[in-house]
């Protein structure tokens, strides 16, 4: 990629962390984010169409690293380590999906449950269902319980789970 895309993406992404920390990213105007970022709203709209764009787009990324680490393995990754590996990106873009929605974490999850080697989930309702229950403790931990569990106990409890819906 071009040196001055990644700088002004960068810029985007830096400027978007700053303003979910006091405002919710559905409520987040492309010019407040422009502004803050120092670049002009034609430049926002070559990449994106809304904020939450931008959001998606380092989520997307995030999980191909994650996909690609996997795939290296000689061996298949087992549950904890996918969830693991989620929770350490979760938490290095906390501040950005903590101005998200759960529909962000589920479409995250979604697809890192269908990329993982699971034969036993394999109709696209066991999917959605454990994503879901996937998402839903992502979010609480990092809306309530984020100083006081750590990323090991909460994929452990997750990797439970998706065990005991799977069994």
């Amino acid at each position: 990629m071009d040196k001055r895309i990644e700088k002004t993406k960068e810029k985007l992404r830096q400027a978007l962390g700053e303003l979910v920390r006091t405002e919710s990213i559905d409520r987040i105007s492309v010019s407040a984010l422009c502004e803050r970022a120092g670049i002009n709203r034609t430049t926002f709209y070559k990449y994106y169409s809304v904020p939450a764009d931008i959001q998606q787009e380092i989520i997307d990324e995030n999980i191909a690293d994650i996909l690609q680490l996997m795939w290296q393995e000689e061996n298949a990754w087992d549950i904890r380590d996918l969830i693991l590996q989620t929770l350490k990106m979760v938490k290095k873009n906390r501040k950005l999906l903590e101005g998200g929605s759960h529909e962000l974490t589920m479409r995250m999850t979604q697809q890192l449950v269908k990329n993982l080697r699971m034969p036993e989930v394999y109709q696209e309702n066991e999917l959605y269902f454990i994503a879901g229950g996937t998402a839903a403790v992502i979010d609480q931990w990092i809306k309530h319980d984020f100083d006081t569990r750590t990323a090991e106990d909460v994929a452990d409890e997750i990797a439970l789970y998706i065990k005991a819906v799977i069994a």
